[in-house]
């Protein structure tokens, strides 16, 4: 206590007088009182040792947050056998399906609303409940429970992620899903998403359908305008996700199993001395590098596919999309550019989608015309000049390489180049490919 707040000794008196431990009439406490007053300042001691905690004041808010993590931990692997069979029972699953699969996620899981004459126009498998869904897939319900649970925190992800350096610059993020998430996520793609028909003008992540296939579209046209779409793949989330799902035709619940299985949480880490644990996000998003995601995003952008088409096409331009590359181009050479533009920015804003206004190019005759990594100018989609050299270089530099299996990674590479190579300049593949057996034959 400070000296301001200390109580003087007539203070203590009075105090001692209004609860009973001192007689007024007289100045001293006699024997009695004395000893009463020592019971109680012993008294008072020892509630105030048991109260204090000595060491909580020094202990920083990890150190204090890993000491209830870890006391938590011990706890439920101590009753982890009795307990959790019981709360998986009561609270996740019922008998003919799940009942929770996290806050925020879970509320169609009781809809049951199966439109069977949907999923047969597309020729999709029927699947109108938890046992056809988990029987189609070849899942378990606990492995289902385990993939799709959204949780707040969490000591196992089902994701690598990992950066690379993009062209253009800055840095793009890749989240590949594990083992056993990609396989089903597979499944979904080939069994579902890749019977759905897509408008011609859609030319990506699409079979027989390439880059040259979505130039060839623009081919001698005078004005060629380049878009891009700003984070494309995390601008789709969870809840739109389940909504594309419905309406294809499955239920509710179906469709909350299918959405939880294609998007991912935001995970942050938190090292705790010896045990590492992730604070997951609240949203989910489409990751790209899952094998469903660029069908979902094409699914999902069709609404938009349409009005872009419509739109453009009735001020005089062509349109076609690969991934996030959207395409313009016409052959009126005095044709406005500011209209489609604001159509453009106009229709992403009214879907939640952002223009990437850095990316966007007009280019003319008199400019370098390039559509997806393809020159345009001579009227026909060509692969660059320099990127022709690069392959060329690449083919000799194999004599350099020692390690066995970087030179059958590269050889890899190369191959695929060459036959990229062969759509539009057949004649100087042929030159490359007997050029790379030479050397293969030399190694």
């Amino acid at each position: 206590m400070s000296n301001k707040t200390r109580l003087t000794f007539n203070d203590q008196i009075q105090n001692l007088i209004r609860l009973g431990l001192w007689s007024s009439d007289i100045s001293v406490p006699d024997p009695q009182t004395m000893e009463r007053i020592k019971r109680l300042e012993e008294e008072i001691s020892k509630r105030k040792y048991e109260l204090h905690l000595p060491d909580k004041e020094d202990q920083s808010p990890i150190e204090l947050l890993e000491k209830e993590y870890l006391a938590k931990l011990k706890d439920l692997k101590k009753s982890r056998k009795e307990k959790l069979p019981a709360i998986r029972s009561k609270i996740i699953t019922k008998p003919d399906g799940i009942f929770h699969l996290g806050y925020g996620v879970s509320s169609w899981l009781n809809q049951q609303d199966t439109d069977i004459e949907k999923l047969q126009k597309y020729n999709l498998p029927i699947l109108d409940n938890y046992n056809t869904f988990c029987n189609h897939f070849n899942i378990t319900r606990s492995k289902l429970s385990w993939l799709t649970f959204h949780n707040k925190t969490s000591t196992y992800l089902h994701y690598f992620d990992f950066e690379f350096v993009k062209k253009s610059g800055g840095l793009r993020k890749i989240s590949a899903p594990k083992k056993y998430l990609k396989s089903i996520q597979q499944s979904i793609k080939e069994d579902v998403l890749d019977k759905i028909p897509l408008l011609e003008c859609v030319t990506g992540f699409r079979k027989k359908v390439n880059i040259y296939d979505n130039a060839s579209v623009h081919k001698k046209n005078k004005i060629i305008v380049n878009a891009d779409i700003q984070d494309f793949f995390p601008s789709i989330n969870y809840y739109q996700v389940r909504s594309a799902f419905k309406n294809l035709g499955y239920s509710g619940e179906i469709s909350t199993y299918f959405a939880l299985l294609t998007t991912k949480q935001e995970a942050k880490q938190i090292q705790l001395k010896n045990k590492t644990i992730f604070s997951l996000s609240s949203d989910r998003y489409l990751p790209q590098g899952a094998p469903t995601s660029p069908v979902l995003a094409n699914i999902m952008f069709n609404k938009i596919d349409i009005q872009l088409l419509k739109r453009s096409k009735s001020i005089g331009f062509m349109y076609t999309r690969y991934a996030d590359d959207l395409t313009f181009s016409t052959s009126d050479g005095k044709a406005k550019i500011k209209p489609l533009l604001y159509i453009l920015k106009k229709t992403l804003d009214l879907h939640g989608f952002k223009l990437n206004a850095k990316k966007t190019k007009i280019k003319g005759k008199q400019h370098s015309q390039e559509i997806t990594g393809l020159i345009m100018n001579s009227g026909q989609p060509k692969v660059p000049r320099i990127w022709r050299r690069n392959l060329r270089a690449a083919i000799h530099n194999l004599k350099s390489i020692e390690d066995y299996q970087i030179k059958e990674d590269e050889l890899l590479r190369i191959n695929g180049c060459i036959q990229h190579l062969r759509l539009s300049h057949p004649h100087h593949a042929l030159k490359y490919q007997e050029l790379l057996r030479k050397i293969k034959f030399n190694l």
